[in-house]
């Protein structure tokens, strides 16, 4: 009626190679304890160390020269947007890897290091850092805030990092800091907070592309297919809940291009509702802004911009209806709104690029 001990097992096939020991409960079926001292599962080399944590939890640790998860992303029980298919709680989990080399998508990660806890009602902490593929630096945490949770990503390459993750291709370089307060995790996740990204480029992004198309704005356009846009600063305040984002108040500008966005983002359906205004060439708008008295009847006493233009993207994701106005009067201070920081002196102004002449 006691458990039972293994002192010693292998494993193999074309594909897995394992080694170690075992102790479980066989009535019902539970296991005890497992020591795997060495697993070979395509690119993984790593040593597993697995104890029952009780009353119903598990203590996992894994050193790994290498660990590729590609295979066991994107399985059975999650949705396309990430969502559990059910509502049974998962076994509360302890979780520590060092890792020489993670895999996610083909992509190595170097010198990981993670500490996660997850309970019954989702991931309780969580410390996870390492080196992207083209050698910039990531780290995640998640604490406890009362019955909340606070989550801070910051990343010194955020296209790597987006690349790594599967998400787009289409940044290069940047850095990244996401800052929000979870609210609740199961059944859906519910949660606020800010995205903060500085000085990268978008290259060929087709909705960005058609927006700046329909706004006769094809000289700045054509830049998405060479060197790309470079833009300053992203700030995009946002809400999720109910298989939705909700952005508020977002802002992106650079010295050729700034826009604002608020809208909302039907993650279930794959539509979107935004709307905002584009003004081309900030630097010129924000130096014209600058110069005495023309810069304010330009721009209006109340900060209106001089070269902008409303518009708004509906429907589906990949397809949507763009409108632009170019002729629309825009709310005042929007240029005071959008470049607050410049104003205020908290930024520095954008860096003019020199012409082709």
């Amino acid at each position: 009626d006691g458990p039972i001990q293994v002192t010693e097992f292998a494993l193999a096939s074309h594909a897995l190679h394992a080694e170690g020991s075992l102790e479980a409960q066989l009535e019902p079926f539970r296991l005890a304890r497992l020591r795997l001292d060495q697993v070979r599962f395509g690119d993984t080399r790593a040593a597993v160390a697995l104890r029952r944590d009780d009353p119903a939890g598990y203590d996992v640790q894994i050193e790994a020269q290498t660990l590729d998860l590609t295979p066991w992303l994107d399985r059975e029980g999650l949705d396309q947007h990430g969502e559990s298919e059910g509502t049974e709680p998962q076994a509360p989990l302890h979780l520590r890897l060092e890792a020489a080399r993670l895999i996610l998508y083909g992509q190595p990660l170097r010198d990981v290091a993670a500490d996660l806890v997850r309970g019954p009602d989702g991931w309780h902490s969580a410390d996870l850092s390492g080196r992207l593929p083209k050698g910039g630096e990531f780290a995640l945490t998640l604490a406890p805030e009362g019955e909340r949770r606070r989550l801070r990503l910051t990343s010194t390459d955020a296209g790597n990092l987006l690349q790594t993750l599967h998400q787009t291709g289409r940044i290069e370089g940047g850095a990244l800091e996401l800052e929000a307060t979870i609210f609740r995790q199961q059944p859906s996740l519910q949660a606020e907070g800010k995205l903060v990204a500085r000085q990268f480029d978008v290259l060929d992004a087709p909705l960005l592309a058609r927006l700046l198309t329909v706004a006769s704005l094809t000289g700045i356009g054509n830049l998405l297919g060479g060197e790309g846009i470079a833009f300053e600063q992203l700030e995009a305040p946002f809400v999720v809940g109910n298989q939705a984002l909700q952005l508020e108040k977002g802002r992106v500008y650079g010295s050729q291009l700034g826009l604002t966005f608020h809208g909302r983002l039907d993650l279930a359906a794959d539509t979107l509702d935004l709307e905002g205004t584009i003004a081309p060439l900030y630097g010129v708008n924000w130096t014209i802004g600058r110069i005495p008295i023309i810069g304010q009847l330009l721009r209006g006493s109340e900060g209106e911009g001089a070269f902008a233009a409303t518009y708004s993207m509906r429907g589906a994701v990949d397809d949507p209806t763009i409108r632009v106005n170019p002729l629309s009067a825009l709310a005042p201070g929007f240029l005071r709104e959008l470049f607050s920081g410049l104003r205020e002196g908290t930024l520095e102004p954008p860096q003019m690029l020199p012409s082709d002449d």
